[in-house]
C-alpha cells in the first residue's frame, strides 16, 4: 500500500517558476486561494510564501521585460539567503546551491496560460490530503469507541470543514467587474493561430459531410501550426504552437499514412521533424468523472496550446439526447472548461447533417448536425464538396472551405486537393490549390454555360438530323426534283426547320439544286444528287454509291438499299443484297421506277 499522501510536486515547481517570470502570477495564484500550507513540501511553501510577502509590499513589480524580470529575479534570491527556516536559510536547505535550485524552478516554467491548471493541481492535491488525514482522525476515534450518533455528528462537521477548506480562503471574485476605464485599457485584441482564419482561444469545430476530408484537412492543420508551414498552403500562421491531435475513427494506420504524405508536401517533409506534434489514439468520455480532470493533465503535462479531437460522437454517449440542446451543451462545457483553465485552444470535429437541399452548395453553420455544437462553436471551419466525388478522377477532391467566428473574421475559399492513387509512381500525395470563392463561382458558372450551350448546340445538331432524314424521305419520293416548298410540305416541317435540313442534305452530297418545269415555267428546286459510275446514272439515296456489287437494269448499287432482283429461270428469284442495315422497300422500289425511267 502506498503510504505517500497525494502531491504534486512538479506543479508546484511550476508555479513558484513562474513567480519568478511575473509577479502577476503570484496575484493570480493567490487571488485564487493558493496559500503556502497548500504545498506539500515545506520548503516550496516557504518560498511561496516570501514570493507573496514580496509582491504585497510591491518589491516585485509586475512587467515582463527584461530588467523587470531580472530585478524580481534578485529580490527572491536575497530573501532566500536571507529568510531562516528551523534555524537555516533556504539557501542553505537546498541540495547543490541556490542557484541550481532556482534553475530546476524555472528551466520548466508553464506556459502563461497553463499556469492556472498547476494552481489548480496544486490546491487539488492539498485538498485530498485534508480529506484523508480527516478520515483518518474519524476512524481512530471510531476505533476508540466514540458512540456512533457522535461519530455521525463529527463527520457531518468534518465534511463542512472540508468543504469550507476546499474553498478559498481569498477566491477570485465570483464575478469580475471592469471599470470603464480598465475595459479601455485592457488589451483585449484577438490573437490568431492561422490568420483571419483561426483565433486563439475560441472554442472550434471543423464540420463536414461524411467522406469530406474532415480528417486530413486536420491533420494538414495540426503540421502547419506545428511548424508554421501556411495551412493549407496558403493561409499565414504567425508563430509555431504545440499542437496534441487525438483520433480515435481513422486508425493508426491511416493517421501515419496520411501524415506522412502531407508532410513531404510542406517545407518539413519529415513527419518525424515534427517535434511539436503529439499524436494520441485514445479519446474522452465526456461526462465520465474523471474526463475534465485527465483532460487537464494531459493538456498540461504535454504543454498544448492547441488539442483536437477527431471525432467528437464518438466522445458523448448520448443515446437518444443528440437532439437535447441541454443535454449536448452539459457534456461540451467540458471541454469549455478545459479551455479555459489551461488556455488550449480545443478544436473538435464533427459532421453535418445528411439531407441537405443542395449537397454541393457552400455549407454553412446550421448544416452541423445535433443540438448544441453551433451554439457551442465561438468560429467554425466548415468544408462541403463543390461537386460529387468523381471514382475515376483517383483521389481528386473540389471543396468549399468557410471559416468565420464571433472575433470577426470570415472568408470563403474553395479548395482543390490531389490525393492520387497508390497505383501512382512514388505512391499518393497531397497537393492543395486554394483560390477565391468569387474566381471558383465565376468558373463554375461559366464551365456549366458551356456545358449548356454545348448540350443545347447537340440538341439543335440532333433535331437537324432528324429532321433531314424525314426530309430525305420526300426527295427519295421525288428523287427528280421538286421545289423547296414542296417537300416542306410533304415532310411536314415548318420553314425555321426545314430549311437548316435542307442545308445539311446539301452539305451530306445528299441533295443538289436544280431548275425544275412546271406549267412551262422554270422555278428553283432540288432533287437527290445525281451521281454517275462510268456510264451508269443514279441518284444518291443517304450514302454515296459504291463500285461492287452487280448493276441491273443500269442501277448502280447503292449501299443501304437493295439491288434491283433478278432472275436465273422463271421459278427463281435471286436478291442480291448489300451489307449495309435494311432500308424501306417502298421507297426502294419507287427509287428503282425512277432509275428505270
Amino acid at each position: 500500500m502506498n503510504d505517500v499522501p497525494p502531491n504534486d510536486l512538479v506543479s508546484e515547481r511550476s508555479v513558484i517558476g513562474s513567480g519568478f517570470f511575473d509577479a502577476e502570477c503570484i496575484d493570480v495564484a493567490t487571488g485564487a486561494g493558493l496559500s503556502p500550507h497548500h504545498f506539500y513540501s515545506d520548503l516550496n511553501g516557504e518560498v511561496f510564501a516570501i514570493q507573496q510577502r514580496l509582491r504585497a509590499d510591491r518589491t516585485l513589480v509586475a512587467g515582463s521585460d527584461g530588467e523587470d524580470i531580472l530585478r524580481n529575479h534578485e529580490a527572491i534570491m536575497t530573501e532566500l539567503r536571507r529568510v531562516k527556516v528551523a534555524g537555516l536559510t533556504i539557501a542553505e536547505q537546498v541540495t547543490g546551491g541556490l542557484s541550481e535550485f532556482v534553475a530546476e524552478y524555472t528551466t520548466n516554467v508553464p506556459y502563461a496560460y497553463q499556469f492556472m491548471y498547476y494552481v489548480g493541481r496544486v490546491l487539488e492535491t492539498s485538498r485530498k490530503r485534508v480529506t484523508l488525514s480527516t478520515l483518518d482522525n474519524l476512524r481512530s476515534e471510531a476505533v476508540s469507541g466514540a458512540d456512533p450518533e457522535t461519530i455521525a455528528e463529527r463527520l457531518t462537521r468534518a465534511a463542512d470543514g472540508i468543504r469550507e477548506g476546499l474553498t478559498p480562503r481569498n477566491p477570485m471574485p465570483t464575478f469580475r467587474t471592469l471599470t470603464s476605464a480598465e475595459l479601455d485599457a485592457a488589451d483585449l485584441s484577438t490573437e490568431y493561430l492561422v490568420e483571419d482564419v483561426l483565433a486563439r482561444h475560441q472554442s472550434t469545430i471543423i464540420a463536414a459531410a461524411k467522406k469530406s476530408l474532415k480528417t486530413n484537412i486536420a491533420i494538414d492543420l495540426t503540421l502547419s501550426l506545428a511548424s508554421r508551414c501556411p495551412f493549407l498552403g496558403k493561409f499565414y500562421i504567425p508563430t509555431a504552437v504545440r499542437v496534441g491531435l487525438m483520433s480515435g475513427e481513422s486508425g493508426d494506420a491511416t493517421i501515419q499514412e496520411t501524415a506522412k504524405r502531407i508532410a513531404r508536401s510542406k517545407l518539413w517533409p519529415n513527419l518525424a521533424d515534427y517535434e511539436n506534434v503529439v499524436w494520441s489514439f485514445d479519446l474522452p468520455r465526456l461526462g465520465q468523472p474523471q474526463t475534465k480532470r485527465d483532460l487537464m493533465k494531459f493538456v498540461g503535462d504535454q504543454a498544448l496550446e492547441v488539442l483536437i479531437i477527431d471525432p467528437a460522437y464518438l466522445c458523448l454517449d448520448l443515446g437518444d439526447d443528440a437532439g437535447n440542446l441541454f443535454a449536448v451543451g452539459k457534456k461540451l462545457r467540458e471541454l469549455t472548461d478545459v479551455q479555459q483553465e489551461t488556455g488550449c485552444t480545443i478544436i473538435i470535429i464533427h459532421h453535418n447533417k445528411k439531407s441537405t437541399g443542395d449537397p454541393f452548395a457552400t455549407p454553412e453553420l446550421e448544416s452541423i448536425a445535433w443540438s448544441g455544437f453551433q451554439e457551442w462553436a465561438r468560429q467554425w471551419l466548415l468544408i462541403g464538396r463543390r461537386e460529387a466525388y468523381n471514382p475515376e478522377a483517383t483521389g481528386s477532391h473540389k471543396l468549399w472551405f468557410s471559416a468565420g467566428g464571433s472575433a470577426g473574421h470570415s472568408g470563403l475559399w474553395a479548395v482543390d486537393i490531389e490525393e492520387g492513387s497508390r497505383k501512382d509512381q512514388g505512391g499518393r500525395k497531397w497537393e492543395v490549390a486554394v483560390q477565391n470563392a468569387s474566381t471558383a463561382i465565376a468558373e463554375t458558372i461559366e464551365q456549366r454555360e458551356s456545358e449548356r450551350d454545348q448540350r443545347d448546340q447537340q440538341k439543335t445538331e440532333k433535331r437537324i438530323a432528324d429532321d433531314a432524314a424525314k426530309l430525305l424521305k420526300e426527295y427519295r419520293r421525288k428523287p427528280s426534283g421538286e421545289t423547296a416548298k414542296y417537300y416542306r410540305e410533304a415532310s411536314g416541317l415548318g420553314g425555321t426547320r426545314e430549311a437548316p435540313a435542307r442545308e445539311k442534305l446539301i452539305s451530306d452530297g445528299l441533295i443538289e439544286a436544280c431548275t425544275i418545269t412546271k406549267n412551262c415555267r422554270e422555278y428553283d428546286g432540288f432533287r437527290l444528287k445525281q451521281l454517275t459510275s462510268g456510264d451508269d446514272r443514279g441518284f444518291s439515296g443517304d450514302i454515296p454509291a459504291v463500285p461492287d456489287g452487280e448493276h441491273r437494269a443500269g442501277i448502280p448499287p447503292v449501299r443501304g438499299i437493295p439491288a434491283p432482283a433478278h432472275r436465273d429461270s422463271e421459278d427463281s428469284l435471286i436478291e442480291t443484297v448489300s451489307e449495309s442495315s435494311p432500308v424501306d422497300h417502298d421507297q426502294v422500289a419507287e427509287l428503282f421506277s425512277a432509275g428505270a425511267a
